[in-house]
């Protein structure tokens, strides 16, 4: 559909959707506002902002009286002033004001405060959801300060007042939104006091997933303020799965990470998680989920929308597991041999062992869209860091060098835990901190700077660039410091900032978390050094974030960016301080190749609006975040080798430059590929088990299962751990338990056979296993696992083999059960789907209180009937109960679900019948046998093609012996009982 015309058609819906906000008694072409003072007028017709999606809104000015009091509500035309200061510079109050003057007498409490201003929101048709209530409507207040509950009142007092017609009290609420969003929800007794609900609409989810995958390790519940604490007395370690109440500032190679409280995306944490290939998630409720595994060694597995597993694992599964998690050394070189600064326009990838990633990388920017790049930005190789590593004097008078490798020594011969390794590398920064750098090496690199940056430029930042970083198995994120100090013109106070800053960056190379993921990877020392990227810095920073590049998947599909960010420059995606949400916007493009060349079209999608900015706002506008993925994709189009399959992570900023908005790109990295784990015997696939699946059990129609119709029992297995190299012997279940036909019972060390497939990267596995009970000799329990959860037994089959008919029966059942595909009997929820046009209109809603008579007797069907008018008009049958009339019977029988049920199959209800087993009915057990003797167990009933009662095709019914023999299929007609 043309984009246009899509934007024209979802105005139109969604002007409908909201027509109940137009004004009764408003004219139609008013330019201002409709001005309301409490005695009813409704609110002025609009139309909404597009971009907002399905939040529709209207802003409004609350003028104050002489005592700061509510008096008086104004709506504004939100189309023709998308802007509070806007409009006010139309009304006598705010006359002749500027935008500075009018924010002093709105958004803050002074005693010249003038108004309050705000806005009303509509939310979607489906309402949104404060607990269990329904919010249709909220109002937010836009100011730097807290509105006392009783302003709020009366202010949400006036708005209901408004338009009468279209608030209701009880779906309206106060919104908890922008810089002020925590205090609101702190004021909220008082505000439920004072009669107002407060809404939180950016409520934090219940999970979220940062890093997915598995791990083994010992779990260690821990509260974060204790963590530093825990890490002095050796607690944690690198075999710990560490469970905290909120997320650590730092983490060390630990075996997973599960936080209560969430984080930012692209956090520092979870780029350390990620590079440490640490299984990491927030999990509102894990601290409770845990608790009772405090100590113990767990397999856990981190998904997309849960952690599917948490469960103890024995010394033999653990072990064979923790192969698998190994690391092989990570090779790197190191180039000691280059001397010069360079400026990071020259730099290419055959400089990273001498210069870095990181300044390397910026060169790569810089040669592809230096507009939107640093101006001015140079790289000091790692020459400088060995020289003075191996010529500075100590305050001791023992060489830096010695004292350094004395530590690491200490630490190589291992047997340390954290709390000694981080002491050992604490004594190494501090020595390094009191060990200056040399004057004569510092004025030799800042003259080599000072010819490729201007004097003009006075402040530069200092970045770390070592030659362990920003690769594909190691990205070094987070690692390591960064520090702006002065270049140029420095204050008496600050003449030695830039040495300092030299200094800082050089002793981070032993920071705690640098030092420990080297260890982790298995990096050579003596090859490891650190280079410093130098680049400007920047002022009125309008946003700042990380985007992910993601490549292709196809021929027909672009590539991705995901931008992630906050407004202005106090928050930071990458070290956030505070819970608060960042923007999250998808930026996707699309390739028509019927055109020459071929078309490339952009569209952003709003996935996540940010909570420090008023609900509507956004952080840039559309066409910055196009841009911004334009940019990302020009880098990864000249990426050395190819832009790698796992995608590019780029550090950006909207800034203010030569008196307009720019999008600057500061740094790029690879994302770290995954790693393709198998088992040390090289299967591919593994089930890890000691845990009970507690599940659902469904019998479907199958090719053994014609005329049995029951509910869905209960069945509970405890798993063994297997892989699909098991799967050439017996896989032995520990423990199967059933409900099965109100008989519980209970099997130990059952066979089971397995099956692997592993189609399209799709791993697939089934356990067949075979049990008798006293309803079923030979029954087959089939566990089938799905096809996007390798580790999961959600799917499973039970074929009801006990009544073994012959080919010709079989055949003949298959006529009355080919399309049946479900059934439901006695369940709260109804899920027997057909089209009601297969069913006699006038006839469809008695279906469940009708009679079904054939020769000898009669059925009376007693239900329950629903029909869904949505799309498909789907129509819902539920079998309560069944009475037996006749057959020669002293008495009437009553048959209880599970033992009949209506069922419909087929894709549309082509067919549809009811099932009587009549083995569930009240006759004693010989009253029974002799009905089976004459009659059969079950009653089959088939409406036919397009049949049912008034169908085209009729009804025909048969009787199926216990043996599965089926008589010949005869004529059923029926009563219906209004």
């Amino acid at each position: 559909m043309n984009k246009s015309l899509f934007r024209k058609l979802f105005q139109f819906v969604m002007a409908v959707t909201f027509i109940s906000f137009q004004s009764a008694h408003a004219q139609s072409e008013l330019k201002s506002a409709s001005t309301v003072d409490g005695d009813g007028s409704s609110l002025y017709k609009f139309a909404m902002d597009q971009k907002l999606g399905l939040m529709m809104h209207v802003k409004f000015v609350v003028f104050l009286d002489a005592q700061k009091n509510p008096s008086k509500l104004v709506f504004q035309n939100s189309n023709s002033f998308p802007f509070h200061s806007d409009f006010l510079m139309t009304t006598k109050e705010f006359a002749g004001k500027t935008r500075p003057e009018i924010d002093e007498l709105t958004l803050k409490d002074t005693p010249n405060r003038k108004a309050l201003l705000g806005t009303l929101f509509k939310h979607s048709q489906s309402g949104q959801f404060d607990l269990n209530n329904i919010i249709n409507d909220s109002f937010e207040l836009v100011t730097s300060d807290i509105v006392p509950s009783a302003q709020v009142h009366k202010i949400q007092e006036m708005l209901l007042k408004s338009s009468p017609e279209t608030l209701e009290e009880k779906t309206f609420a106060y919104l908890a939104s922008g810089p002020n969003k925590q205090a609101i929800i702190a004021q909220t007794d008082d505000l439920k006091s004072a009669g107002v609900r407060v809404f939180d609409i950016f409520k934090n989810k219940d999970y979220q997933a940062y890093v997915q995958g598995w791990s083994v390790g010992k779990i260690k519940v821990v509260r974060a303020d204790e963590l530093e604490q825990i890490l002095k007395t050796g607690e944690i370690t690198p075999e710990t799965i560490l469970v905290a109440d909120k997320v650590p500032r730092e983490i060390p190679p630990i075996k997973g990470l599960i936080s209560a409280e969430p984080t930012a995306m692209s956090s520092h944490v979870v780029l350390l998680a990620e590079m440490f290939q640490i299984p990491f998630a927030a999990d509102k409720n894990v601290m409770e989920k845990a608790a009772a595994l405090d100590g113990k060694y767990v397999y856990m597995n981190v998904g997309a929308s849960s952690i599917s597993r948490l469960n103890t694992v024995d010394a033999k599964t653990y072990s064979k597991l923790s192969l698998i998690k190994s690391k092989k050394p990570l090779s790197i070189a190191v180039d000691f041999s280059k001397i010069k600064i360079s400026s990071t326009a020259d730099l290419t990838d055959a400089d990273i062992s001498a210069y870095g990633g990181k300044a390397v990388r910026l060169g790569l920017i810089k040669r592809q869209i230096a507009k939107n790049a640093p101006d001015y930005s140079v790289g000091i190789p790692v020459f400088y860091f060995k020289k003075y590593v191996e010529t500075t004097v100590t305050l001791t008078g023992a060489l830096l060098k010695d004292v350094i490798n004395g530590h690491l020594t200490a630490i190589q011969q291992g047997g340390l835990n954290y709390a000694e390794i981080t002491a050992h590398l604490s004594e190494i920064r501090k020595v390094m901190k009191e060990t200056k750098v040399p004057a004569p090496m510092v004025q030799d690199i800042h003259q080599q700077i000072s010819k490729l940056i201007p004097k003009s430029i006075t402040r530069v930042k200092l970045r770390s660039s070592s030659n362990v970083e920003d690769g594909t198995e190691f990205n070094g994120a987070g690692l390591y410091d960064s520090e702006g100090v002065w270049l140029n013109e420095a204050p008496v106070d600050k003449a030695d900032d830039f040495a300092k800053g030299l200094n800082k960056i050089w002793r981070s190379f032993y920071s705690d978390r640098g030092f420990l993921a080297r260890q982790t990877f298995k990096v050579d020392e003596s090859k490891a050094a650190m280079g410093i990227l130098v680049q400007e810095t920047f002022k009125e920073e309008l946003a700042n974030g990380v985007s992910l590049w993601t490549p292709s998947p196809n021929d027909w599909e672009g590539n991705t960016a995901k931008v992630i960010g906050f407004p202005g420059e106090e928050s930071s995606v990458t070290n956030p301080t505070t819970p608060d949400q960042p923007e999250i916007v998808f930026v996707r493009s699309s390739i028509d190749d019927s055109t020459k060349p071929p078309t490339v079209t952009w569209n952003a999608d709003f996935e996540q609006r940010t909570n420090l900015l008023p609900v509507g706002q956004t952080m840039m506008e559309e066409s910055f975040y196009v841009e911004l993925a334009q940019l990302m994709d020009k880098v990864a189009l000249q990426w050395p080798g190819g832009a790698p399959k796992s995608g590019l992570d780029f550090e950006w900023k909207q800034i203010i430059k030569n008196g307009k908005k720019q999008i600057l790109i500061k740094q790029v990295r690879p994302l770290v590929n995954s790693k393709s784990e198998n088992l040390p015997d090289g299967a591919n696939m593994l089930v890890v088990g000691g845990f009970e699946e507690a599940l659902e059990v469904n019998y479907s129609e199958d090719v053994d299962a014609y005329g049995q119709h029951f509910c869905p029992q209960k069945m509970s297995v405890t798993m063994p751990t297997f892989s699909d190299k098991d799967f050439a012997a017996p896989v032995v279940i520990p423990s199967l338990k059933m409900s099965l036909r109100d008989k519980d019972y209970e099997f130990k060390n059952v066979n089971a056979i397995g099956k692997y497939t592993n189609e399209d990267d799709q791993r697939k596995y089934s356990l067949e296993m075979t049990v008798d009970t006293d309803v079923y000799k030979g029954l087959r329990v089939v566990f089938q696992s799905s096809p996007y959860q390798e580790e999961s037994t959600k799917v499973v089959d039970i074929y009801s083999g006990s009544v073994q008919g012959s080919v010709k029966d079989l055949a003949l059942a298959k006529k009355f059960f080919s399309a049946v595909e479900t059934y439901s009997c006695g369940y709260s929820s109804p899920f027997d789907y057909g089209f009601t046009n297969q069913l006699d209109p006038k006839n469809a809603v008695s279906i469940m209180n009708a009679e079904l008579k054939i020769k000898d007797g009669s059925f009376l069907l007693h239900g329950e009937y629903n029909l869904k008018t949505g799309f498909d008009k789907t129509a819902h049958y539920i079998l309560t109960d069944t009475t037996v009339k006749g057959f020669g019977l002293k008495k009437d029988a009553k048959v209880n679900t599970p033992r009949a049920s209506v069922y419909a199959g087929g894709h549309h209800n082509f067919m549809w019948g009811v099932s009587i087993d009549m083995a569930g009915s009240n006759l004693s057990e010989a009253e029974k046998q002799e009905f089976y003797k004459k009659f059969g167990r079950y009653l089959l009933m088939n409406s036919g093609i397009l049949g049912g009662p008034g169908g085209k095709g009729g009804t025909q019914a048969v009787w199926m012996k216990p043996d599965g023999t089926l008589g010949k299929p005869f004529k059923a007609t029926w009563t219906y009982k209004q």
